[in-house]
């Protein structure tokens, strides 16, 4: 049995054009309290830029103490946030967000699993049962103007706990 820990570097780049008829003075959201009316000199205005704020790094570490007990720990972050002091017109200078940074504790013979940090919360459609690192990579079929994907993927600090129990079900037993 491997009980060192093993170290993975993950995450994407990305580079993404926004395109508008109006000008926003936005980024890659879309801030729809700004949208200009017909007597604002932004009305008149189109606006075009580049952005990589959605750009994500992450690291999972993760290892086995014996034969039933797994330990991890994960952190992701991306580059949208914006502190008063950020300019993305000089120096494109926006600060890491955290998105995730939990541990877990995993034991497989009592079906037991123990997270803590912060993840998705279980208003989020998981891929496989609970398990975290489950969700799509970007829930609401990608778009971040979605409402659903707001309203079912927040990320607070917690604490959780849960138990899986196993069904077994036979072909044999459902047959007349």
């Amino acid at each position: 049995m491997n009980t060192g820990i093993e170290l993975t570097l993950g995450g994407f780049l990305e580079g993404a054009a926004i395109d508008r008829s109006r000008n926003l003075t936005a980024d890659i959201g879309s801030p729809w309290n700004t949208i200009p009316f017909p007597n604002s000199p932004n009305y008149h205005l189109s606006e075009f830029r580049f952005t990589a704020r959605q750009t994500r790094l992450s690291l999972l570490a993760q290892g086995r103490v014996d034969a039933d007990t797994a330990l991890a720990g994960y952190v992701e972050s991306d580059f949208l946030g914006a502190p008063t002091d950020a300019n993305g017109v000089e120096s494109n200078s926006y600060s890491p967000r955290l998105r995730h940074a939990y541990a877990t504790l995993d034991r497989s013979d009592l079906g037991l699993h123990i997270l803590g940090g912060q993840d998705w919360t279980f208003l989020t459609l998981f891929n496989h049962g609970l398990t975290p690192r489950q969700v799509p990579a970007s829930p609401g079929c990608g778009s971040r103007k979605s409402v659903s994907s707001r309203i079912s993927t927040a990320r607070p600090p917690s604490a959780c706990l849960w138990k899986v129990r196993r069904h077994r079900f036979s072909a044999d037993r459902m047959r007349r």
